[in-house]
């Protein structure tokens, strides 16, 4: 294991090369995003990928609890 953090980010020199990497996140998006969905739809899903990259030995009960208990809750969806 590495240890390095991958990012999603970059630095770019124009305006041309930013859009060219806001499209090339774009394709490399494997799903469509629907501007109407809900939160709690959404979360329901992706299931559990949003546990990509976390320890499912130790904290990733934590996690699905803290989505399902605080974050939909706080932000007025409905608990998946």
């Amino acid at each position: 294991m590495s240890h390095h953090r991958q990012s999603r980010s970059v630095t770019v020199e124009d305006d041309v090369t930013a859009q060219e990497f806001f499209e090339l996140m774009r394709t490399n998006s494997n799903r469509a995003i629907d501007p109407f969905i809900t939160l709690s739809d959404y979360a329901h899903a992706i299931g559990d990928q949003f546990l990509r990259g976390v320890d499912p030995t130790s904290t990733a009960a934590g996690y699905r609890a803290g989505l399902r208990l605080r974050v939909l809750p706080l932000l007025g969806a409905a608990s998946v």
